[in-house]
C-alpha cells in the first residue's frame, strides 16, 4: 500500500453458527495481517457477545489490541427465532431478516470519517441477501461458501447421476439439503448457484488446491469461474508453522468458540503415550442415540483403546442420569469424557491417534491439515459426500458404518479403530497419506495465492472505478437476494 493510502475495507458477515463463525474470523485475521486490509467482522448481538466472553475465557487479547485493523460489530438478532422452535429451516427463514440490521451498520461505517471506505462486502452463503445491501452501496459483494466445492457443485447439479467432476454417489449419500424437498431449501440452493454465477465479484471457497483442484476444474469448465480458494483457514500454530506447539499459549490457538472448553483434557493427553488415543466428537449439532453409544463404548473396551469423548449435553437425546452415571464409569479406566474440547490443540497434540469424527466440513477439514487419520461417521448435510472423499479420494480414513444408513455394529467399531491404530500396513498407508495431505495444504497456506491475487485484483477494480461507491440506492426488500 502506498504512503497516503487508505487500507481496503472488507466488511465480513457471518452466519449465527459455530462452524460458520471461526472460519470466517480467521480469514478476517488473514486479510488483516497478510493482505494490508482493515476489516469489519459482522455478527448478531448473541455471538458477538458469546465471543468476546470466550476470548476472556481463554485469556485472548482481542485482534485490534494486537495491534490488527480489525473492529466488531453487531447486528440485532431479534428476528430469529430460538433454534429449539421449527428446526433449520425455520432458523434460515429467520436469518433471511438480518439484512436491515446490516444496511443500518453500512450506513454508520459511510458517515464515520475515521473509517476507511468499504470496499467490498464478504458474507457467507446463507446470507445471500448481502449481495443486495452490497449492491445498494455500490461495493462488490464476495459469497463465501463454508463448504468445500465438492458440496457446491452437489448442490448446484442436485443429482447424484449428473454432476459432472464429482465421483458417483449413491442417492443415499446426497447432502440432506437435496434430499428435503422444502421450498426455503430450494430457494436457498437455488439462490447460492445463481448468486455465484451472476451476482458474486468473487466465490472464495474454504477449501485448498491440495484438497479439491479437480473439482475447482470442474466448476470453472461449467461456468463458475470467479472462484477462489482461500484456506486453510486456521491459526499458524495448527498447522505447525514456527517453533509452536499444542502447549502455545491460547493467543496462538485463537479461535472464536462459543462452547466453553475444557482444557484439563490437554494435561491428560499429555500423560498418554504417543499416538496412543482415539479422539470422538460429533460437533456442535450432530446427535446419535445411546444405543450406538454403547456399542462404540463396547468396542473401545474390548480393544483396550485409550480415548478423548466429547459428549455434549445435547448430544444423545434418549440417555437418561442412569445412562450417563453408568457410561461415566464404564469409560473412566482407559477414556477420559468432556463436555467439549479445544479441538485444534487435541488434534495436534502427539497423544492423538485418529478421530472418530461425523465429518463436518470443518471437522474433516481440521483432521487433515492435522495429518490425523479419520474414522467418518457422517450424519446429514454434505457429511456422507465429505466421508467418501476421505475414504475413496483423498484416502486420509476409514468409515465407520458399512451401509448408507449410519447402522453399526461393534464388529464395525473393531475393524475401524483397527485400521486406523492397530498398526500394520492398511494402517501406515492411511498415516502416509495423512502426513502427505497435511504437507501439501501447508503448503497452501503458505503461499495465499487465491487470497493474493483477489486483493490484487479488488485494488484494480476499485481504482478504475469498475465498482461505484458514489450513489446509495434504494433499500433492498427482505429475502435472500
Amino acid at each position: 500500500m502506498a504512503e497516503g493510502e487508505r487500507p481496503q475495507h472488507a466488511v465480513v458477515v457471518a452466519y449465527p453458527g459455530q462452524g460458520h463463525i471461526n472460519p470466517l474470523m480467521q480469514l478476517s485475521l488473514r486479510l488483516a495481517s497478510s493482505m494490508g486490509f482493515f476489516v469489519t467482522f459482522v455478527t448478531t448481538r448473541g455471538n458477538h457477545e458469546s465471543i468476546l466472553a470466550a476470548w476472556e475465557r481463554q485469556g485472548v487479547a482481542p485482534p485490534w489490541e494486537r495491534g490488527l485493523s480489525i473492529q466488531m460489530r453487531p447486528i440485532p438478532d431479534d428476528v430469529l427465532p430460538p433454534r429449539s422452535m421449527g428446526g433449520i429451516f425455520h432458523f434460515l427463514e429467520g436469518v433471511k431478516k438480518l439484512g436491515p440490521g446490516l444496511e443500518e451498520l453500512m450506513e454508520a461505517l459511510a458517515k464515520d470519517p475515521s473509517m476507511p471506505p468499504v470496499s467490498c462486502v464478504v458474507s457467507d452463503a446463507f446470507l445471500l441477501w448481502a449481495a443486495g445491501v452490497a449492491r445498494r452501496f455500490g461495493v462488490p459483494w464476495v459469497m463465501y461458501f463454508p463448504l468445500p466445492v465438492l458440496a457446491f457443485l452437489i448442490y448446484h447439479h442436485a443429482s447424484a447421476t449428473e454432476c459432472p467432476g464429482v465421483i458417483p454417489l449413491h442417492p443415499l449419500e446426497l447432502p440432506s439439503l437435496v434430499c428435503n424437498p422444502q421450498d426455503t431449501t430450494h430457494e436457498l440452493l437455488r439462490g447460492m448457484s445463481d448468486g455465484a454465477r451472476n451476482s458474486a465479484a468473487w466465490v472464495f471457497f474454504n477449501t485448498c488446491p491440495a484438497l479439491e483442484q479437480p473439482l475447482i476444474d470442474a466448476a470453472r469448465e461449467q461456468g463458475f469461474d470467479r472462484f477462489v480458494p482461500v484456506a486453510p483457514l486456521f491459526p499458524p500454530s495448527f498447522l505447525g508453522l514456527g517453533d509452536l506447539d499444542h502447549r502455545s499459549s491460547p493467543q496462538e490457538f485463537f479461535t472464536s468458540s462459543l462452547w466453553e472448553q475444557d482444557l484439563s483434557c490437554l494435561d491428560w493427553l499429555d500423560r498418554q503415550p504417543p499416538r496412543s488415543v482415539l479422539y470422538i466428537s460429533f460437533g456442535s449439532i450432530a446427535a446419535m442415540n445411546f444405543s450406538q453409544l454403547e456399542v462404540l463404548l463396547d468396542g473401545l473396551l474390548d480393544l483396550g483403546e485409550r480415548f478423548l469423548w466429547v459428549l455434549r449435553p445435547d448430544l444423545v437425546s434418549d440417555m437418561g442420569e442412569e445412562d450417563h452415571a453408568r457410561f461415566l464409569d464404564r469409560a473412566k479406566d482407559l477414556g477420559l469424557v468432556v463436555r467439549w474440547a479445544p479441538q485444534l490443540q487435541v488434534l495436534r497434540h502427539g497423544s492423538t491417534a485418529a478421530f472418530l469424527t461425523h465429518c463436518g466440513w470443518n471437522s474433516t477439514f481440521e483432521s487433515i491439515c492435522a495429518g490425523v487419520p479419520t474414522i467418518c461417521q457422517p450424519c446429514f448435510a454434505e457429511q456422507k459426500a465429505n466421508a467418501k472423499y476421505v475414504v475413496e479420494v483423498w484416502k486420509t480414513g476409514v468409515k465407520l458404518a458399512k451401509g448408507h444408513r449410519g447402522d453399526f455394529s461393534k464388529e464395525d467399531v473393531l475393524r475401524a479403530i483397527s485400521a486406523v491404530m492397530g498398526g500394520g500396513e492398511q494402517t501406515d498407508s492411511i498415516r502416509k497419506r495423512a502426513a502427505d495431505l497435511r504437507d501439501a495444504c501447508r503448503k497452501d497456506f503458505q503461499e495465499m495465492s487465491g487470497l493474493k491475487a483477489f486483493a490484487a485484483d479488488l485494488l484494480a477494480k476499485n481504482k478504475s472505478a469498475e465498482f461505484s461507491t458514489a450513489k446509495i440506492e434504494p433499500k433492498i426488500s427482505d429475502g435472500f437476494v
